[in-house]
């Protein structure tokens, strides 16, 4: 279904439901989301491969996706899933619950606005799950009058401020620190299985290697309460959507070799100046070479000879990600009803309950 309206700056939104033959992201629509999450996008979440691969997976989900034009320009766009609780119909964000952060994308002011007002328009709550504290479009329903919100400050994300001149590990981690991964690396050469790290970053490469990546996927999850997400069914969108990004040019895969055995793998996606990392695979067998710490070290280098000057860590927290980081921002969560709901201040605490037990089982278990 298509609906429109319009405000003194001639935006029009159009709410876009599922049709019988299942098709909720026409080609053209799927360019525009295109072009727009690379004007404004932080994220890979942002997608549209990221999101409709995701729908896929989920396919008892209501999708409702609500784009705002500016004449035949796409201005904002945010990718729904809803729900219905009795009278009640709660949005979530394609893709929530598997472990990117997320984001609504919109160009300005004016559309972000015209988005919000078009959704409580129809008294659509929503539970945006890890979302980017930046995201000028979250900050809008939290503050306006339309709305009443409550705010879960989530959990940190770690990020990398690469440095711009010298050898990329300095800045970042001591002097002694160095030292030791450059011995961890001798010991290993003098074992005849000498350290390689590699950065993959096509297509061709990806196929070529996936099934040790996947392999190694399932080394690392081997044993612990995690979720192996280069398995099918989740394994085939991962992969989707990998190739989509590294014919766009915007992948990079580090992967750590013992001798000839892979190790360890970590898989960032580039939006803009920021590689954003999205899972990480260690063989259990290779701790002691310090496989994170070696791929790090390469990748920094890395980043800054193709200009990216940022890399996000991902959601949460650990020793790895805290001896490397430079600064941080919070995955939140916002549950929020239009104030025309009835009862709304009431309802908002039961339907983040609600909502977060949903899910709380799946999202436990993504963790890097």
């Amino acid at each position: 279904m298509t609906a429109t309206g319009s405000d003194s700056q001639k935006l029009s939104v159009r709410f876009h439901g599922a049709p019988r033959s299942g098709a909720v992201c026409t080609d053209r629509l799927w360019e525009q989301w295109l072009d727009l999450a690379d004007r404004v996008g932080r994220h890979v979440a942002a997608r549209p491969e990221y999101s409709i691969g995701s729908l896929r997976l989920r396919r008892t989900r209501r999708p409702l996706i609500v784009t705002v034009h500016r004449g035949g320009r796409l201005v904002a766009l945010a990718p729904f899933v809803v729900r219905r609780y009795g009278l009640l119909r709660i949005a979530r964000v394609m893709g929530d619950d598997l472990g990117m952060v997320s984001e609504i994308l919109a160009e300005d002011d004016a559309a972000v606005s015209a988005l919000w007002s078009a959704v409580a328009g129809r008294r659509i709550g929503v539970h945006l799950d890890e979302m980017d504290e930046r995201d000028p479009a979250l900050r809008h329903v939290v503050d306006s009058p339309r709305w009443r919100a409550s705010v879960n400050p989530g959990r940190p994300v770690m990020v990398i401020d690469v440095p711009q001149t010298g050898p990329g590990a300095v800045g970042l981690r001591s002097r002694g620190s160095r030292r030791r991964l450059r011995s961890t690396r001798r010991d290993f050469d003098e074992a005849g299985t000498p350290l390689s790290i590699d950065i993959l970053s096509t297509a061709d490469q990806l196929d070529a290697n996936w099934d040790e990546m996947a392999r190694l996927s399932a080394a690392g999850v081997s044993g612990q309460d995690r979720t192996d997400y280069l398995a099918p069914p989740l394994g085939d969108l991962v992969r989707s959507v990998l190739r989509r990004e590294a014919k766009a040019g915007r992948l990079a895969v580090a992967t750590l070799a013992v001798g000839r055995t892979a190790a360890a793998q970590l898989f960032l996606v580039r939006s803009k100046n920021t590689f954003e990392g999205w899972l990480t695979h260690y063989d259990p067998e290779f701790a002691d070479a310090q496989p994170g710490h070696q791929m790090m070290e390469s990748l920094v280098d890395h980043a800054r000879e193709i200009g990216v000057d940022r890399i996000d860590l991902g959601v949460g927290t650990n020793g790895f990600k805290e001896a490397w980081t430079t600064g941080e921002y919070r995955a939140v969560t916002v549950t929020a009803l239009p104030t025309s709901v009835p009862g709304a201040a009431l309802l908002v605490p039961v339907l983040r309950r609600l909502e977060s037990f949903s899910l709380g089982g799946l999202v436990a278990r993504v963790r890097r």
